[in-house]
């Protein structure tokens, strides 16, 4: 008994270090694997500043037959480098926003995607109406893309963006609000 409560306080500690220097509350990382959490810590090093870093967002991609992203050197997609504002983030947060809760566990499924595809794409996909297309949701939360149509950025830097948002516009047990890019795409924590 005495050696099974050293091999919980060594990986508590270790669990501790590996999600201390990540800015993210502890109601986001309960419920995450060992290998969320380490993913997180190494993704977290290359994105500790998404404010004032500089990311590529792709237009015109093309779409397999599964609605996947694929580029495609000759398809013509198009590329543009943005700066991220820190004005670009507006929250929203009122009485009617989702939970934090929910945010969160909307979060830790896309934290799930990348982990799996480092590279994976999320893209505004919807031709009509809103011109937004929901990336994950989780009870009364979804995030969401919105803007111009086949416009795509890494699912990493999205979700760094997100959790910087939902991070900033938390109220209460609320978040909600926008991580508007270049004037040509918002990325969105809304309700259901």
């Amino acid at each position: 008994m005495y050696a099974l409560n050293i091999l919980f306080l060594m990986f508590g500690n270790y669990l501790v270090a590996v999600s201390a220097s990540a800015p993210l509350p502890i109601e986001f990382r309960q419920g995450i694997t060992t290998e969320q959490l380490i993913f997180l810590e190494e993704s977290y090093q290359n994105h500790a500043s998404i404010v004032g870093s500089q990311l590529t967002i792709t237009y015109n991609v093309t779409f397999d037959s599964n609605d996947e992203p694929v580029l495609d050197p000759t398809s013509g997609a198009a590329t543009e480098v943005v700066t991220i504002s820190p004005g670009g983030r507006i929250c929203e947060t009122s009485d009617g926003s989702p939970f934090t809760s929910h945010a969160y566990q909307a979060l830790q499924d896309l934290l799930e995607v990348i982990r799996k595809d480092n590279n994976r794409l999320c893209c505004q996909t919807n031709w009509f109406g809103s011109l937004c297309t929901q990336m994950k949701d989780h009870g009364t939360a979804a995030l969401g893309i919105c803007g111009t149509r086949s416009a795509c950025m890494k699912c990493q830097e999205v979700f760094w963006l997100l959790s910087d948002l939902a991070n900033d516009c938390r109220w209460h047990d609320k978040v909600g609000g926008i991580w508007r890019i270049g004037g040509w795409i918002d990325f969105i924590i809304y309700h259901t």
